[in-house]
Formats: structure tokens, C-alpha cells, sequence
């Protein structure tokens, strides 16, 4: 596999290798979110937006932490991990916010297509 990848090669088959390991790679960056989530400071409504979202794992537990009346939106190349994102943000994931509403849009922006998704608390 390349060494450095191109957005093309995120878009297909570095995207979908995340996916078939997205447990063991969510628990790798798992380290990084605490200090992270606590440099937000999370005292008040606020807006997120996570920038190469993956699966949503981050996104997710930032949610989880925000005080009613956040936003956080998650942004992937990969179609294959918003896609996998959506699925973990739902009513039936009461663990996140006890009422969550959700929007996923196809973009484009200077020719290109972005996909992305938004969570609200």
C-alpha cells in the first residue's frame, strides 16, 4: 500500500482498511480524546466541528460531554466511515443524548464532493 496516500486513495481502500479496524484504531486514539475533550471546555452550548471524524468515536463522546444544545458535526473523506458514523448516532443510542436529531448532506464546494454529518444535544 502506498506510503502517501492521496485523497483518492482515503475515498476507497485506506477508508475501508479503517473500517475493517476501526475497534482497534478507535481504541489507539482513545488516549488522545481526554485531553482533548478537556481543553474544550466544555461548559456551555457550543459548537464542534471534528475534522477527519473516521467512524465517529471522537465525535460521539464529545457529544456525550456537551452540555445541552451542542452541535457537533464530523467531517471524513472517507464515504465509507460517515456512512459507519451515521450508523452509531441514532435513537436507539440513548447513550449519547437523549434526544438526538441528525442531518447528513452531500456537498460540493469547488468541484469537490464532501460528505458530512451533524449531531445535535
Amino acid at each position: 500500500m502506498n506510503q502517501n496516500p492521496t485523497a483518492s486513495d482515503w475515498v476507497a481502500v485506506r477508508g475501508e482498511k479503517w473500517l475493517t479496524q476501526l475497534s482497534g484504531m478507535e481504541a489507539m486514539l482513545k488516549p488522545l480524546d481526554e485531553p482533548l475533550i478537556v481543553a474544550l471546555e466544555l461548559e456551555a452550548a457550543c459548537r464542534i466541528a471534528e475534522i477527519g471524524c473516521g467512524g465517529g468515536g471522537t465525535a460521539i463522546e464529545i457529544l456525550r460531554r456537551a452540555p445541552s444544545g451542542s452541535v457537533v458535526h464530523g467531517f471524513d473523506i472517507s464515504r465509507v466511515l460517515v456512512e459507519a458514523a451515521r450508523g452509531r448516532i441514532g435513537p436507539g443510542d440513548s447513550g449519547v443524548v437523549s434526544s438526538t436529531s441528525r442531518t447528513w448532506r452531500r456537498q460540493r464546494h469547488n468541484g469537490r464532493t464532501t460528505d458530512w454529518c451533524r449531531a445535535s444535544a
